[in-house]
């Protein structure tokens, strides 16, 4: 079959993934399908181009169970895999306990099954059925909710969604109502979700007064919307190719800590976008709809310049600390736990080496401050590196505070101090590189432990 003798709509497929290469000759293709028109129109399509010889056959159909709807969900799997037989790809359904799951759950849920299915199966692309009416809703709902401009970029037609496995949309460049009018013209029918007629939903509300706009303020709404996510798309594409530089200068050792200075520095538009993607990287997947809005890099660009600290959606923390942007679930960022005969790498370039004492060892004070002996409680296995909290103390009579005072650290770096504590009690040991005398030394109690902080070759 030559392209000429295509139905029109399996041509324009093929001309859209011709021109975004959004799958490839060598792909192994799994389509999501869940009945509905979207996934019937990709499913039937896609497996009249294999025939004609343009695209790899599917290696498999795949459809998700969520366990919400009783015998109606029973019937879309059944009728999914009779699509399939159709079709002549094998198909498999997955399913879910998914009774009191929220929105955002069930998705997480669906495609965590889809990946895993899709890999059994050998397939290394996940087809599913976005069409550019949802390409312009997720648009314009982005706009509704304030997103960052990353976010008018809205559904892109090919992404990787695990190691392995790229999530891919050729049907991106077609309306709903023209895959309907395929499936009429091939006398294929469709299944209804009613949970789709949900208005709780507020994709759904959109949905449902989306025709209205179009009728009243544009009737070409669809096109300009997914016009506005093309030109965002390679905008952000273009940023991102100069952000990752950035990034890598800003991150540090520690997980939850980076740079500021080196993102204070930056251009705002590549700031602001550093900023999403720490967002994206740090902050729990359950919270990113929430949190990677425009309004929340405002302001986490704000407390790069000005200081301070904020609590982002999920009650996460973020706090310019001296040199350091810290984030934590608790307001307290925990550090990390350095045991015996292990050396961790500290994001002010300090290397910290804790060591046992063991046999004749002089043990004397080091007025520089980059070593500490130290005696450590009985079957301890190490010490914990972290931030100074204020209120730290050292001892009865001396604070953290007091001793970075006393070593002359400004006061706006005494919050990106670090330090050794006890990780039972909580108390000081030592603060690396300020010289205050040697606890153990001074307790008269033989030192267990020797604690140890060099700069690697390069410095800082």
């Amino acid at each position: 079959m030559t392209p000429a003798s295509l139905h029109p709509y399996e041509h324009s497929i093929l001309s859209a993934i011709t021109n975004t290469r959004t799958l490839m000759s060598g792909d192994r293709i799994a389509i999501a399908c869940s009945g509905g028109p979207d996934s019937l129109a990709a499913l039937f399509s896609l497996t009249a181009l294999a025939r004609a010889g343009h695209l790899p056959l599917p290696v498999c159909v795949l459809h998700y169970h969520h366990g919400m709807r009783g015998a109606e969900a029973d019937a879309d799997a059944d009728y999914v895999i009779d699509m399939a037989t159709r079709c002549g790809i094998p198909a498999e359904v997955g399913y879910g306990q998914g009774v009191g799951w929220n929105e955002q759950q069930a998705r997480d849920h669906r495609y965590a099954w889809l990946v895993n299915a899709a890999r059994k199966r050998g397939a290394n692309v996940i087809v599913t059925a976005h069409t550019s009416t949802d390409q312009a809703m997720t648009v314009l709902l982005r706009m509704l909710r304030g997103t960052h401009t990353d976010g008018l970029a809205g559904i892109p037609p090919r992404r990787e969604l695990s190691k392995g496995i790229d999530v891919a949309r050729p049907l991106l460049g077609e309306t709903r109502d023209a895959g309907i009018a395929y499936l009429n013209d091939i006398g294929v029918a469709s299944r209804h979700d009613p949970t789709n007629d949900n208005t709780d939903f507020p994709r759904n509300r959109l949905r449902n007064t989306f025709g209205k706009l179009t009728s009243e303020f544009n009737g070409n709404l669809t096109d300009a919307l997914c016009r506005i996510g093309d030109a965002a798309r390679d905008d952000s594409a273009f940023i991102g190719m100069h952000v990752q530089a950035l990034l890598d200068s800003a991150m540090t050792s520690v997980a939850g800590i980076w740079k500021i200075a080196p993102l204070a520095a930056a251009h705002p538009a590549l700031r602001s976008r550093a900023i999403l993607d720490i967002l994206a990287r740090t902050l729990p997947q359950d919270c990113h709809e929430a949190a990677l809005v425009e309004l929340n890099v405002r302001t986490l660009g704000n407390l790069l310049i000005n200081g301070g600290k904020v609590v982002l959606p999920g009650r996460f923390h973020v706090e310019a600390r001296g040199p350091w942007l810290v984030f934590s679930d608790s307001g307290k960022h925990p550090g990390m736990a350095l045991g015996i005969n292990q050396t961790i790498g500290l994001p002010n370039g300090l290397e910290i080496q804790l060591l046992p004492v063991t046999g004749e060892r002089d043990v004397v004070a080091d007025p520089s401050g980059m070593s500490c002996f130290v005696t450590l409680p009985s079957g301890s296995k190490g010490v914990v590196l972290r931030l100074a909290r204020s209120g730290d103390r050292l001892g009865p009579k001396r604070t953290v505070t007091d001793v970075c005072r006393a070593a002359g650290i400004p006061p706006e770096e005494r919050p990106g101090v670090w330090v050794a504590v006890y990780p039972s009690t909580g108390d000081v040991l030592w603060v690396p590189g300020v010289p205050f005398g040697q606890r153990a030394l001074q307790s008269g109690v033989l030192p267990t432990h020797f604690l140890v902080g060099s700069y690697p070759s390069g410095g800082c």
